[in-house]
């Protein structure tokens, strides 16, 4: 052992800090390599906590932001959700929604023209159901009956032009007890059965009506004013064609047309109508048009549906959906 020995004399001299110096050396040459080793040993273990407290640092964020984002998206699901429950039941009072999932199921066959065009968009037309909208439907439906649509598109325009003819001053609130939500089609609103008969006949058919379509259209007219026809809505299925039948000019295809779309009852399976034929062949693979009876059949597992088929039936056929509806 070295004893150094301190000289009793202020301050601190050099040969006090060289000793100082030697001693701490020492004292590093012989505890320095234990140190280093531990220290190097230790390394990888520190490291590899680090790593995991980032790891864990890293997850308990993601997490967080996780249920941020899904408490997010079902708060946003539950909106459209709420939003679908109100667009999605139609006039008829049946909802779009199950009438798609029915169609989708194994037993009906139709899940791939669903997924291919999704749901249809006339149950959203905005009719309010009024006696004089149920009027103007099946006018526009006598006028495009057995014509090409681009045709039938031009003189129901022209209908609607005629019978708006100085009419631009009628009070607002008869203007707005006739309105029915068809911006579309300006002029519909002034498209009344009182309208239609002091036009009558002769100028009914200058927008290029046929003499037999115009007194079609003064029937129609005709009956609505007498009354009996104000509660169509309210009627069965069998009650409203067998009132509509009876009018002149208004045939099964015409209150097909009208039930399914300005009605939007759900059960319509119209077995005159070619687009609708053409399609079920399509999709049976049959080789020639189904009759009525034969479409009856194959639609069966479409109950209570039959409206809805009726509309992929046409998307599967290409053809353009009938005048009654305004919507896709």
């Amino acid at each position: 052992s070295y004893r150094v020995r301190r000289v009793a004399r202020p301050g601190v001299g050099v040969s006090d800090l060289v000793i100082r110096l030697l001693w701490l050396l020492c004292l590093s040459t012989v505890c320095a390599p234990g140190a280093i080793e531990n220290f190097r040993s230790m390394a990888p273990k520190r490291a590899a906590a680090q790593a995991a407290a980032s790891v864990a640092r890293a997850f308990s964020t993601k997490k967080a932001k996780t249920e941020k984002t899904t408490t997010r998206g079902i708060q946003e699901d539950q909106m459209l959700a709420s939003t679908a429950h109100n667009a999605d039941v139609t006039r008829g009072g049946w909802r779009v929604s199950a009438a798609v999932e029915h169609l989708s199921s194994s037993a009906c066959g139709l899940r791939d023209l669903v997924a291919e065009h999704g749901e249809p968009g006339f149950y959203k037309d905005v009719q309010n159901g009024s006696s004089m909208c149920n009027f103007q439907s099946l006018a526009k439906a006598i006028v495009y009956q057995q014509l090409a649509g681009a045709a039938a598109s031009t003189i129901w325009n022209r209908l609607l032009g005629l019978a708006s003819e100085g009419q631009t001053g009628i009070g607002r609130s008869e203007k707005e007890s006739h309105s029915h939500g068809h911006p579309e089609e300006p002029g519909r609103e002034f498209l009344t059965p009182i309208r239609c008969q002091a036009l009558g006949e002769q100028r009914l058919r200058t927008v290029g009506l046929s003499k037999q379509k115009a007194s079609y259209v003064l029937d129609l007219s005709r009956a609505f004013a007498e009354g009996g026809l104000d509660e169509l809505q309210d009627m069965s299925d069998d009650e409203l064609r067998a009132k509509l039948l009876a009018i002149k000019g208004v045939g099964p295809w015409t209150v097909n047309m009208f039930a399914l779309f300005t009605l939007h009852r759900s059960d319509i399976m119209p077995t005159g109508d070619l687009g609708v034929r053409k399609g079920m062949q399509a999709h049976f693979g049959l080789k020639a048009l189904p009759t009525p009876a034969k479409m009856a059949q194959l639609s069966e597992p479409w109950k209570p549906f039959c409206s809805l088929a009726s509309w992929y039936m046409w998307r599967k056929a290409g053809t353009v959906l009938p005048a009654a509806s305004s919507k896709s």
